[in-house]
Order: C-alpha cells, then structure tokens, then sequence
C-alpha cells in the first residue's frame, strides 16, 4: 500500500486539516464534531499562543478558524502575529 508522503516524511491524509483555535472548550468539543462529522481532519488549539506554536510545526493545517475573542492574544492578534510567509505555504 502506498501512503501519500507530505514533503516533510509524513504521512499525509487526502481529508483537508483544520485548526479550530478557541479558548472555550465546550465550543472545541462542539465544533470539532461537526467538523470531523464533515470529514475533515481536526486539530485545537485552546489559546492564541498555542496556535501559534501549533502553526510554527509542519504540517500545516489547511484551514484555521479563530475566534476572535479571546484573553491575551484574541483572534485578530493572533492572526496579524502569524508570519506572512506561513499564510501563503500550501
């Protein structure tokens, strides 16, 4: 059986990756079913400092929703932190 490498040696699925970003876990739960439910891979990050770090790694996920508000680093800064360079890679 042949996998589908990402660039990086990973395995790399055909389902398109989303990073929920929210600070409320209820709404990542609730979320994160739906989305799954969809078929698409999930990944959360409960903080706008941990997606950050999340988005520092490979592979990058195809999709990051934010909420906006959020303590520390709501979703706007959040996003405006995130390298330019990285928000163009796919």
């Amino acid at each position: 059986m042949n996998l589908p490498m990402a660039g990086d040696g990973t395995i790399k699925s055909e389902a398109l990756s989303i990073l929920l970003v929210d600070d409320d876990t209820s709404n990542l739960e609730y979320l994160s079913a739906i989305v799954e439910a969809l078929g698409y891979e999930v990944e959360t990050a409960n903080s706008g400092m941990a997606a950050l770090q999340r988005l520092a790694q490979p592979p990058r996920p195809d999709l990051v929703i934010v909420d906006v508000v959020m303590p520390q680093l709501d979703g706007v800064e959040t996003q405006s932190r995130e390298p330019v360079e990285h928000r163009l890679q796919r």
